[in-house]
C-alpha cells in the first residue's frame, strides 16, 4: 500500500513535468551485471552502475570483462541524464526485467517503473517485474531520430560545421520542435543514396514540424507540406558565431538564414533539382579532397561546402552578373569522371537557378552533371580552399567507353582461352600430376580475375556495394594467380633433378605437397583480401595510404595511388622477386645436373633414369620461365605505368598486355606438340608421321604410364619402357 502511494505521487510529479523518462545510470557510468546462483540452482542477474576512470573511458573498446557493457554516448530529449542513477523503485520481491530494442524499433516504456540505457548500439529497458506496477497507465512513446552533430554540439550555420555549444541550452532549442515528445538521438553523418540529393532546411525559412518521428516541411511562402521518414534526415539545433552581415548578403536573407533555431538535412529524390539549384560534391558527405604524391584522394572533413551563387545572362557577348542567395540548394552525391581542376585565375560562376557553371575563359556553360566542387587540400592542411573540377567532354568519355569495351572484349577472349586450358587439362587426366594441378589452380585464379574484370569493363556503372564486391573478387583472383606461380617456381626448385621414388610413394608425397601449396596459394590471398577490406572499412591508415577499393570505380580508386602500390604491387613484387631468385638457383642446379650427365656419358656409364628425369624437369622449368616472363612483364608494366602515369601510352601497353594474358597462358601450356598429340590420341586419332629414332637417346614425354622409347646404343636398337616421362 505504501509503495502504491509513492508510485502514484511520483506519477503526479512526472505528469506536472511533462513526458520524461529516466536514464538508468549517470552520464559517466555504465551498466554492469553479474549472475548469482540461488539455492534452487536458478540464475539471477543483478544490474548496477559502475563509474569509469578517466583511463577506462578512453579504452572502453578493450574491456576484458564481458559483463561490463560497451559504453556509448547517450543523447536524448526529455530524458533525465544527470550525475545520479535512476533505477526503477520496485517492490522487495520484484526482479528487474531486461528488454532490448534494436535501433529504429518502436519503444513504449513506463515513466515510473522503467529506465533506459544504451550499450553496444542497443537500447536496454529495465522494468520492474511487477504486474501491479506495470498496470499504471504512464506509458510513454519514445522516438528515435538522427542528430546531425555529436553530443554537446550544435551546427554553426556560418562556419558550416558542428561546434561545441557553450552558448545555449540544446534542450531549450529543441523544445519548440519536439514539445513534450521523448526522443532518443543517434549521431550519424547523413548518407544519401547515389541518385539522391542532400538539402539543408532552416527553421526561419521553412516550417519544420514533427509528427511522431516523421518530419513535415512547409515553405513559409505557402507550398508544401512534404513528409519525410525518420531514416532520411537528421535534425540539429544551431549556433551562430557570425554577428555581422556579409556585404554581399541581403538583410532579409541574413536574418532568415542565421536566425534559425534548428536545421534539418534531408535526402531527397533528384527530381527536386527541377525546383532548386543543385551542385555536385566531388567527395562523399563528410569528406574533402587532397592532393599528395601526384594523387587525389578523399579524407574525412567536418565542414560542409558553401558556394556563392549568381544569376547570369550573356547578352551581345557581355555578361550580366548578379549575386543571389537561394533559400535552399541541393548537394548531389559524387560521381566518378575524369576531371581537371580550374585554376584560381580562371573566373567562373555557379548559377543560383539551375546549378550550372559559367567559365569565363571559354565562355562555356557546363551543367551540374559536368563539374563538381569540394574543399581541396594541396601540400598542407593550411592550404585549404574550395575548388571546382570539370569533367572531360563527351568525346573523351566516348573514347573512354570505347576503350572499356575493347578491353572487355580482350579480357573475355582471355577468359575463354583460360577456360579451354582448364578443360584440356581435365580432359587429359595424365596431365594432372602435381605440376598439372598447380597449372589448373593458376588458370582457375586467372579465370576468376579476368571474368569479373570483363564484367566491370562491360558495365561501367555498377552499384557501389556490387562494385566493391567485384573489386575484391578480382583482387583475390589476381593475387591467387601470382601465388600459384610462386608455388610452381618453388616446386620445380625443390624437385628438379631429385631421385624419383616409386609411383605410390611419389603420389602420396605429391598429395601432401598439394595440400600445403593450396593452403599457401589460396590462403594468403584470402587473408590479404580480408586484411585489405578491414583497412578500408575501419580507415586505420591516413587517407592517402588507404586502398580505397570499390569507391569511385570497381578497383583501386587510383592506379597510381600509394594504396595500389602498398596493397597490390608491393606484395606481388615480393613474390616475383622470390620467383626470380628461385629461377636463378634452379638454373644453377640445372647446369650442374647437365654437366653430371655429360660426365657419365663420357665415362660410358649412362644413367637413363636420371637423364629422363632431367629432361622432364627441364621441360617444366622452361614452361615456368615462360609463364614467369608473362606475369613478370605484366607486373613491370604496371610499375612503369604507375611511375610514368602522365604518359598514357604506358597504360595502354600495360592494359593490352594484361588483357591478353589468358591467350599467352593457353599458348604456353596447351599449344605444345606433345600435348596436342596426346589430345589427338585421346580423341582416337593417330599421327600420320611417326617420330624417327636418332643416334642418341630419344625420349618421349607423352605418357605418364609406360611410354615406349627407342634407344640406339652402340648401333643396336633396344626397346625399353619408362614411367618417368611427363607431359608437362
Amino acid at each position: 500500500m505504501f509503495l502504491k502511494i509513492i508510485l502514484n505521487f511520483s506519477l503526479l510529479i512526472h505528469i506536472l513535468n511533462g513526458s520524461k523518462i529516466n536514464k538508468c545510470c549517470a552520464y559517466d557510468e555504465v551498466v554492469y551485471f553479474e549472475t548469482l546462483d540461488e539455492i534452487n540452482l536458478t540464475s539471477k542477474n543483478i544490474y548496477k552502475c559502475v563509474k569509469l576512470s578517466a583511463d577506462d573511458s578512453l579504452l572502453y573498446n578493450n574491456y576484458i570483462d564481458t559483463n561490463l557493457t560497451f559504453p556509448v554516448v547517450f543523447m536524448g530529449f526529455n530524458i533525465f541524464n544527470d550525475a545520479e542513477s535512476h533505477w526503477p523503485t520496485c517492490g522487495e520481491n520484484d526482479d528487474i526485467k531486461l528488454s532490448t530494442y534494436k535501433l529504429n524499433d518502436s519503444i513504449k516504456i513506463s515513466q515510473l517503473t522503467s529506465c533506459i540505457d544504451m550499450m553496444d548500439d542497443v537500447y536496454y529497458v529495465f522494468t520492474c517485474n511487477d504486474e501491479k506496477s506495470n498496470k499504471i497507465s504512464d506509458l510513454v512513446d519514445v522516438y528515435e531520430l538522427k542528430k546531425c552533430c555529436s553530443s554537446g554540439k550544435s551546427y554553426d550555420i556560418f562556419a558550416r560545421k558542428c561546434v561545441i555549444n557553450n552558448e545555449t541550452d540544446i534542450d531549450d532549442d529543441f523544445r519548440d520542435l519536439f514539445f513534450d515528445k521523448v526522443v532518443l538521438f543517434e549521431y550519424d553523418v547523413i548518407k544519401c543514396n547515389a541518385d539522391d540529393v542532400l538539402v539543408e532546411y532552416h527553421s526561419q525559412v521553412h516550417s519544420l514540424k514533427m509528427y511522431e518521428n516523421t518530419l513535415v516541411i512547409t515553405n513559409l511562402d505557402g507550398y508544401g507540406p512534404e513528409v519525410f521518414s525518420h531514416n532520411s534526415y537528421c535534425i540539429e539545433s544551431t549556433i551562430n558565431t557570425y554577428t555581422e552581415k556579409p556585404i554581399e548578403m541581403s538583410e532579409e536573407h541574413f536574418t532568415k538564414k542565421y536566425g534559425s533555431k534548428f536545421i534539418a538535412k534531408v535526402c531527397r529524390k533528384k527530381s527536386i533539382c527541377n525546383q532548386i539549384p543543385c551542385i555536385r560534391k566531388c567527395c562523399e558527405i563528410g569528406e574533402r579532397m587532397t592532393y599528395e604524391n601526384s594523387t587525389t584522394n578523399c579524407e574525412p572533413h567536418d565542414t560542409d561546402i558553401d558556394v556563392p551563387f549568381h544569376s547570369f545572362k550573356i547578352l551581345e557577348n557581355e555578361l550580366e552578373l548578379e549575386r543571389i542567395e537561394p533559400s535552399e540548394y541541393g548537394i548531389m552525391m559524387p560521381k566518378y569522371c575524369l576531371k581537371f581542376a580550374l585554376e584560381d585565375t580562371e573566373t567562373h560562376y555557379i548559377s543560383g537557378i539551375d546549378g550550372s557553371l559559367y567559365l569565363e575563359t571559354d565562355q562555356g556553360i557546363y551543367s551540374n552533371e559536368e563539374f563538381c566542387v569540394d574543399y581541396f587540400v594541396e601540400d598542407s592542411v593550411e592550404n585549404l580552399k574550395m575548388k571546382t573540377f570539370i569533367c572531360f567532354n563527351d568525346e573523351d568519355e566516348k573514347y573512354q567507353k570505347m576503350q572499356f569495351h575493347v578491353y572487355a572484349g580482350l579480357m573475355t577472349v582471355s577468359a575463354f582461352f583460360l577456360g579451354v586450358t582448364f578443360l584440356v587439362y581435365i580432359f587429359l587426366p595424365k596431365l594432372l600430376n602435381l605440376h598439372g594441378k598447380t597449372v589448373v589452380c593458376h588458370v582457375i585464379a586467372l579465370f576468376i580475375g579476368y571474368s569479373f574484370l570483363s564484367i566491370i569493363q562491360f558495365n561501367t556503372e555498377v552499384m557501389p556495394p556490387f562494385c566493391m564486391l567485384i573489386a575484391f573478387i578480382v583482387y583475390f583472383g589476381l593475387f591467387s594467380a601470382f601465388s600459384w606461380l610462386n608455388v610452381m617456381c618453388l616446386d620445380i626448385y625443390w624437385t628438379f633433378g631429385s631421385v624419383r621414388a616409386s609411383h605410390s610413394i611419389r603420389r602420396t608425397k605429391e598429395m601432401k605437397k598439394f595440400v600445403y601449396y593450396s593452403a599457401y596459394a589460396w590462403g594468403v590471398p584470402f587473408i590479404m583480401t580480408i586484411f585489405t577490406y578491414m583497412i578500408d572499412f575501419y580507415k586505420v591508415l591516413p587517407a592517402k595510404l588507404q586502398p580505397n577499393i570499390g569507391k569511385s570505380k570497381c578497383w583501386f580508386e587510383e592506379q597510381s595511388s600509394p594504396g595500389h602500390m602498398i596493397f597490390f604491387l608491393f606484395p606481388i613484387g615480393i613474390q616475383i622477386s622470390m620467383n626470380f631468385i628461385l629461377f636463378i638457383l634452379t638454373a644453377i642446379h640445372c647446369n650442374r645436373i647437365k654437366a653430371e650427365i655429360h660426365r657419365m656419358q663420357m665415362c660410358d656409364n649412362n644413367d637413363q633414369s636420371k637423364r629422363k628425369s632431367f629432361i622432364a624437369d627441364k621441360a617444366i622449368f622452361v614452361m615456368n620461365i615462360k609463364l614467369f616472363c608473362v606475369m613478370g612483364i605484366s607486373w613491370c608494366l604496371e610499375i612503369i605505368a604507375t611511375v610514368y602515369k602522365q604518359d598514357s601510352v604506358w597504360w595502354h601497353i600495360s592494359d593490352v598486355f594484361n588483357c591478353l594474358q589468358g591467350v599467352m597462358v593457353f599458348i604456353i601450356f596447351v599449344c605444345k606438340k606433345k600435348v596436342l598429340m596426346a589430345f589427338q590420341k585421346k580423341l582416337g586419332f593417330r599421327s600420320l608421321h611417326r617420330p624417327k629414332a636418332s643416334g642418341s637417346t630419344t625420349l618421349s614425354t607423352l605418357d605418364l604410364n609406360s611410354t615406349s622409347m627407342s634407344n640406339r646404343i652402340n648401333g643396336k636398337l633396344i626397346k625399353s619402357n619408362s614411367s618417368a616421362s611427363n607431359l608437362n
